[in-house]
Formats: C-alpha cells, sequence, structure tokens
C-alpha cells in the first residue's frame, strides 16, 4: 500500500524495484552531483553507466572526487600486476575507475580498503557525500544498493536522499576517518585507514 504521510523535505525513500522509485533514486543520485563542487564517494561495486558518465562529465568541468572502495576492485584491475578475480567486482568497475582517473587528474583520487577476500570480508558501504563550494555536506545518498543499474532499478533495495543535518554531520565524520584517520573523538578505536593506491602491496594476501 501507498505511504500517505506528506513526504519530509530533509530525507527521501526509495524502495526499488518500484519503478517510480528507481527514476526519482536515479534523478537524485545524478542530479546531487550536478549540484556539488566535490563528491565523497563510497562503494562496493562500480557498474552503473550513468553514474559513470555523469561523474566524468563533472570532474571534466572541475568538479572534485574522493573515492573508497574495496581491494577487490584493485586487484582486478587489468593494469596491476597479478590482477585476479578475487570478489564479486569485474574489471571493467576498474576500468571505469580508471576512465575518472584520466579525466580528473588530481581532482581525482581513490583509496582501498584492504580486506580478507578469503573471508569474504568487504567494504560493503555505498554513499556519496554531496559537497558545496565550501566543503560543506548539502546532502547524503546511501543504502542498500550497489552503484550498479541492478541495484537502482531491479533488485529489492532501499536507498535514500538525506539532508539531516545530524546525519550529514556523522557521515563527514566517518569520511574523515577512513581518508585522514581522525578520530572521532577521544574514546573511539583508532580508525580503520582506507589505503593510496601507491602504497598498496605488490601482492595481496592470497598470494596472487
Amino acid at each position: 500500500n501507498a505511504i500517505e504521510s506528506p513526504e519530509e523535505d530533509d530525507i527521501k525513500a526509495f524502495f526499488i524495484p518500484n519503478k517510480d522509485d528507481a527514476r526519482r533514486a536515479t534523478r537524485y543520485l545524478l542530479g546531487g552531483i550536478d549540484e556539488s563542487a566535490s563528491v565523497d564517494l563510497g562503494a562496493h561495486r562500480f557498474a552503473h553507466p550513468d553514474l559513470v558518465d555523469k561523474l566524468d562529465d563533472r570532474l571534466a568541468e572541475g568538479m572534485t572526487m574522493r573515492m573508497v572502495a574495496d581491494d577487490d576492485l584493485y586487484w582486478v584491475d587489468r593494469t596491476v600486476e597479478g590482477n585476479a578475480e578475487v570478489g564479486p567486482n569485474l574489471a571493467f568497475e576498474a576500468d571505469n575507475v580508471r576512465r575518472l582517473e584520466e579525466t580528473g587528474g588530481d581532482a581525482f583520487e581513490i583509496r582501498y580498503f584492504e580486506t580478507n577476500h578469503g573471508q569474504h570480508l568487504l567494504h560493503h558501504n555505498k554513499y556519496l557525500i554531496y559537497r558545496d563550494s565550501e566543503g560543506s555536506p548539502f546532502a547524503v545518498l546511501a543504502g542498500a544498493a550497489n552503484l550498479t543499474k541492478a541495484g537502482f532499478n531491479d533488485n529489492f533495495e532501499n536507498i535514500y536522499y538525506i539532508k539531516v543535518p545530524a546525519v550529514l554531520s556523522a557521515f563527514d565524520t566517518q569520511f574523515r576517518r577512513v581518508w585522514d584517520g581522525e578520530m572521532a573523538d577521544d574514546d573511539t578505536q583508532d580508525p580503520p585507514l582506507a589505503t593510496p593506491r601507491n602504497l598498496m602491496p605488490l601482492r595481496n594476501e592470497a598470494g596472487l
């Protein structure tokens, strides 16, 4: 049944595969990029063609972007020595990253979480933090869906576009933890730090 309560201004909920929700979720996904001076992105899969095209266009226009991904996406890269499919990611997804690197140059950077392939441990976050020209987040898109066409159209998924200030602050804090190693506060554990591409090991722990 349809939810009869009026939609909130500061949070939008989309439930896939409802076709109206799929169209709206994609519109917010791409529209947020159009409004952003910079985007921070967390991904497991990175295969949504419209998303990659939009990021590529905006990087060409001067937007900046930081990305955190699972190292499965690194090891599947055909330019990496000993590359192999050690998880669900496919080689074309690494090609998508390379495309953004070539377009963005210094305005694009990706870092990887080094996880345990054998135990199927993953960096399974999926989010985009949209930032204004001052670097402040004005919205977040996050949810269960991978950044794939199927995730935004076909699977049973939930996706949220959020402008709640406390939620934006929490995402901002968490991104600074994994990117810069900043402590959230004095009582939290050391942050899980993502690895820059040039500091990734020469061989992964599976010996591939």
